[in-house]
């Protein structure tokens, strides 16, 4: 049974008012049945309005509806393919009866009971958290519902982004968020994601130390003063030039009063040695992982190898915004890149032209690309981006109010298949077509795998998979069609 007696005297409530279609009424009755047999924590029942419990014969159905959507607590609504599509217009005018009552779902009155696979849910009703009793987790549902009704204890929690408080309902300032019509189960399938991520593959063997030449020790006190890396790297280049050498900047760290690189220094074309003294040694690379002051000169020098790489593939580097991008052709042309068997070509140094055809900006490709040391493993992280300048080169690159609603339009341009173009695209730039990647690091090589880090995951959505290598044969350049329509006036880095 039921409640055993009918709601019509002056003080009585029900906990639910069950609204459902007449072809669903054993379902619902089971559910009601269910509930009725639950207590408060007081020890009283639970009481479920259900219409073939409560209107009894002769009484008026309108009046017993209209008292039971009145005195309920909450109102439930049974939801089936059926439910909708009610030829008398009772379930319409129940729910819609109940949302006018609580139209922004403030006081959680309506609880949307989600029992079989609905086509759509009316627009007010999408915001609202549903209960879901399809499936396997009927019983943790059933759990749910059984708490609001009865006022029993429900920890708060998020419910696909948004927050729902202690009565299993939504906080009052997210309800206004639109929601889907059922609340989304994964199945379970294999789904692999990619990551903006290179795998290092093999590190440099050895680091090589040696203290800094005495000689330049400039005697301002104790300890030994030492000129700075750039003066460093002058007195390199000084000593190339008057040996009739190419000028040449090897890649070190200052460390203390000792010099730190992937060079042997015990060679007799070591170029450091103008700087340093007699007596280098070498550490295994794995030591200088273990502490995070020398693994931080180590993430130094791996940048400032790929730093060294990229310059030698024509790049060009913006030290105020740390990324490489491409410039012109030697002749100031536009460069063209192709990089995938059948796809077009990738301009990534394009002109951009007035209404007069004049060139007045360059539109380049480019990226920020560093080595990052994640949950043990060494890994080259790419961020694409894109930027502007004025003739091509470092010195004239935009910044400010002039290409800052061109960043934003290119940001909400990105999306999966783009940022999986850019990685493969500078996995490609970085192997110079070839894999595995490999940078030259002093003598020693960095070798990098040119696929992207992906996670694989054991849920997912069934049929919603995409052969990503044939899209990306097929994908237009992320950067195409993104022009400045006019000339821009001059911010004030132009002034």
């Amino acid at each position: 049974m039921l409640a055993p007696e009918s709601a019509e005297g002056e003080g009585e409530f029900w906990d639910l008012f069950l609204s459902h279609r007449s072809v669903d009424a054993n379902a619902a009755e089971s559910l009601g049945e269910r509930l009725a047999s639950e207590r408060h924590p007081d020890g009283r029942p639970v009481r479920v309005w259900l219409d073939k419990k409560v209107i009894t014969p002769g009484r008026n159905v309108v009046a017993a509806i209209s008292e039971g959507l009145e005195k309920s607590r909450y109102i439930g609504l049974y939801l089936t393919p059926d439910y909708f599509q009610s030829e008398t217009g009772w379930a319409d005018a129940e729910w819609q009866a109940a949302l006018y009552e609580d139209p922004s779902g403030r006081r959680g009155r309506v609880i949307p009971i989600l029992a079989r696979n609905c086509p759509r849910l009316p627009a007010l009703l999408r915001p609202l958290n549903l209960i879901d009793l399809r499936g396997d987790h009927y019983e943790s549902e059933y759990a749910r519902l059984l708490a609001l009704v009865r006022d029993g204890p429900s920890p708060a929690r998020s419910y696909r982004g948004q927050i729902v408080g202690p009565d299993g309902r939504l906080t009052g300032h997210t309800l206004a968020a639109e929601r889907s019509p059922m609340a989304a189960r994964p199945d379970a399938v294999q789904e692999t994601l990619l990551c903006n991520l290179l795998p290092v593959r093999h590190l440099p063997d050895w680091i090589w130390v040696a203290p800094i030449s005495p000689e330049l020790d400039r005697g301002l006190g104790i300890p030994p003063t030492f000129p700075d890396p750039r003066e460093l790297q002058d007195i390199i280049r000084q000593a190339r030039v008057r040996a009739g050498l190419k000028p040449f900047s090897p890649v070190f760290r200052r460390h203390g009063d000792e010099i730190v690189t992937f060079h042997n220094l015990t060679r007799d074309t070591n170029p450091l040695s103008p700087i340093i003294d007699g007596s280098p040694r070498r550490t295994p690379t794995g030591q200088w992982m273990k502490e995070e002051d020398l693994r931080r000169i180590l993430t130094d020098l791996l940048n400032a190898s790929l730093q060294r790489h990229l310059a030698r593939l024509g790049l060009k580097f913006d030290p105020g915004k740390k990324r490489h991008f491409f410039p012109p052709t030697p002749e100031g042309g536009e460069r063209p890149m192709k990089w995938r068997r059948h796809g077009k070509p990738r301009t990534v140094a394009r002109q951009l032209l007035d209404q007069n055809g004049r060139v007045y900006r360059w539109r380049h490709t480019a990226a920020r690309l560093r080595f990052v040391f994640v949950g043990g493993h060494w890994l080259i992280q790419i961020r694409p981006t894109v930027m502007f300048t004025r003739d091509g080169t470092v010195a004239s690159i935009l910044k400010g109010a002039v290409v800052g609603p061109m960043a934003t339009q290119w940001l909400a341009r990105e999306r999966n298949l783009a940022l999986a173009y850019h990685t493969l695209f500078w996995a490609h730039v970085l192997g110079e077509g070839s894999t595995p990647i490999r940078l030259k690091a002093g003598e020693q090589r960095v070798v990098v795998g040119s696929d992207p880090v992906a996670v694989s995951l054991d849920r997912g959505i069934t049929s919603d998979h995409v052969d990503l290598s044939a899209e990306l044969e097929v994908a237009d350049d992320p950067d195409e069609g993104l022009d400045l329509e006019e000339e821009p006036e001059a911010d004030e880095d132009e002034q």
